[in-house]
């Protein structure tokens, strides 16, 4: 947890952390799809998976290249790995 503290302060020193948030266990998911108007409601995690998300981070870089430097000092890199994605604009930016 000292490494995750570390990370995290360090990505708000920088000024590029917007928020995040731990997630807990798999096991604690409920996943909802609906199929032919009818919903299903599921106990647990979708897929089964050895890998799973455990939290996320939203920054604000200037490109790709910024992200990557972050990901990389992330203590999940080490071990595991971790998925950088854009955020999706609204129509109002």
């Amino acid at each position: 947890m000292g490494a995750w503290r570390d990370y995290i302060g360090s990505m708000m020193q920088a000024g590029v952390m917007l928020n995040g948030d731990g997630l807990q266990p798999p096991a604690t998911a409920t996943t909802v799809k609906v199929r032919g108007g009818a919903r299903k409601v599921q106990d647990g995690p979708y897929c089964e998976a050895k890998e799973y998300l455990g939290g996320y981070v939203t920054l604000e870089v200037d490109d790709l290249d910024a992200a990557i430097k972050w990901a990389e000092q992330s203590p999940a890199a080490l071990s595991g790995s971790v998925e950088i994605r854009p955020v999706m604009m609204n129509a109002t930016g």
